[in-house]
């Protein structure tokens, strides 16, 4: 029996499909024909390795004369049941036209995340009143795993898989602004990096969890 993978298009909320990874089965092929109730047992399982993009696939098994059957699973990371939304802060594609994004729904992220966030979103209003207010422009997909923004199935955004990193806007942050954003961010668990400075697509991304011993050196002498 040959076993084999077809992902789903336009599923995770990925919408520019063609040369889409697609998971793995190890190995592909058993011995086992239309008729039989049982395998070798000696023969090793086939085992599904899912790719690094959120979405639906169809395994499907085909016998020696042709018939077959397929099943359709769904790859995503657990947990990630929370969207960012906040009257602190605002949402890039709430301000601004999005339409012609090759994705939907990237604000996600997981409910401790978003607790610390909205935290320090109020604290920065509380201090910064009469100033704009935070625009989050990047969060995880609705299903998490690697979130391609520019549509080419790479990972210019390795991070935003599991819902414990969120980009916001800086371009409109005077010095003074940053200083104290940085600040609530350190005090309240988070490590931010300041990313394309002084380019267009500024911003700080924030990270919520410790990834490596450069990530927590971010907060040092803040």
């Amino acid at each position: 029996m040959d076993l084999s993978i077809e992902p789903v298009e336009n599923s995770g909320g990925h919408k520019h499909d063609g040369a889409r990874p697609k998971g793995n089965i190890i190995p592909p092929s058993i011995g086992f024909s239309y008729g039989e109730t049982e395998k070798d047992p000696e023969e090793p399982k086939p085992k599904y390795v899912s790719s690094k993009f959120s979405g639906e696939e169809k395994i499907k098994a085909t016998i020696q004369d042709g018939r077959g059957d397929e099943a359709e699973i769904e790859i995503k990371v657990p947990n990630l049941t929370t969207r960012l939304g906040g009257g602190y802060y605002n949402l890039k594609c709430n301000i601004q036209d999005c339409s012609n994004y090759k994705h939907e729904d990237f604000y996600n992220v997981q409910s401790w995340v978003k607790t610390l966030f909205d935290r320090i979103a109020y604290l920065y209003r509380e201090r910064f009143p009469d100033d704009q207010l935070l625009v989050v422009t990047d969060g995880s997909m609705r299903k998490g795993g690697l979130y391609d923004y520019k549509d080419t199935w790479t990972t210019p955004h390795i991070y935003h898989r599991i819902g414990t990193d969120i980009d916001v806007r800086s371009k409109n942050m005077s010095e003074k602004n940053k200083y104290y954003f940085k600040k609530f961010i350190c005090k309240d668990g988070g490590f931010p990096a300041l990313e394309y400075p002084g380019g267009a697509n500024e911003h700080y991304h924030l990270y919520f969890y410790a990834y490596s011993g450069k990530i927590l050196n971010l907060c040092k002498e803040k």
